[in-house]
């Protein structure tokens, strides 16, 4: 197993990882979505309900997320697979004095101006929407929130290094910066609307918010991405964004919803 991993090249390596993720992700959403609600009459319903409420439950879930979000790109990453630059992570133009983290102060100065940009007219573009709604008397589109602060801005850190370990693979098969952030865009929109739980959740304004404003992040932090190479700042962009748009939701977060 190990030679015919080898074989493969890092190249053919690399794509195992992420199909590996993709399925692993898929899976995931399909067995939450038909075990999301108590009473199922098989083995597997019937280990769900007795772990439901337990006390150890919330941390394992965040280890979980931690390990699939996180640890599949570290691994990918520590058996040279890829680098920093390809992630966005780091630049290449290492200058004593005048760059940080490898890019040019003044990369970073029109990356900045760039995001900003692009923030300001996806957050528009939202806001546009909600009083158009409300004019025409049409229910708005809300992001609610249903988790604390801190678990959306780390929400931000899985999204934004899920997506760049998706684009990566595709950047280093097609040796086409252009080329492969879109394909690794086309895999992520590919995996999000695998999700039941995501067809579920845009049939009503109350739910839609959240599984429609992801995928506009993601083609945001694409864009973004296409134009500096620096994933510090589709980071940055996309905490700033969902601290300033999303709304903590008036009632508690219902447990036996797909959400």
């Amino acid at each position: 197993m190990s030679e015919w991993f080898t074989q493969l090249g890092y190249k053919g390596q690399l794509a195992t990882w992420v199909v590996a993720s993709f399925l692993l992700y898929t899976l995931a959403s399909q067995l939450a979505w038909q075990y999301r609600y108590p009473g199922r009459d098989d083995v597997l319903g019937r280990l769900v309900d007795r772990l439901r409420g337990q006390p150890f439950i919330p941390w394992a879930e965040q280890a979980i997320r931690l390990v699939y979000y996180l640890g599949i790109p570290f691994l990918a990453a520590i058996n040279g697979l890829l680098g920093a630059d390809l992630l966005g992570i780091s630049g290449t133009d290492w200058v004593e004095g005048q760059s940080i983290q490898g890019f040019l102060w003044e990369d970073w100065t029109r990356g900045v101006g760039l995001a900003a940009a692009g923030a300001i007219a996806l957050g528009g573009l939202w806001s546009l929407g909600r009083w158009l709604s409300r004019r025409t008397g049409i229910r708005p589109v809300t992001l609610w929130s249903f988790t604390p602060r801190w678990q959306q801005l780390l929400d931000v850190l899985y999204y934004q290094i899920h997506w760049a370990f998706y684009r990566s693979g595709p950047i280093l098969w097609t040796g086409d910066l252009y080329w492969g952030v879109f394909a690794g865009l086309a895999l992520i929109l590919v995996e999000v609307t695998l999700n039941p739980a995501f067809w579920w959740s845009i049939q009503a304004p109350e739910t839609a918010g959240a599984p429609l404003f992801q995928p506009s992040l993601a083609g945001f932090s694409t864009l973004l991405f296409l134009a500096t190479q620096n994933l510090w700042l589709s980071i940055a962009a996309h905490a700033a964004l969902t601290l300033l748009l999303t709304q903590k939701a008036p009632v508690p977060y219902d447990e036996g919803s797909p959400l």
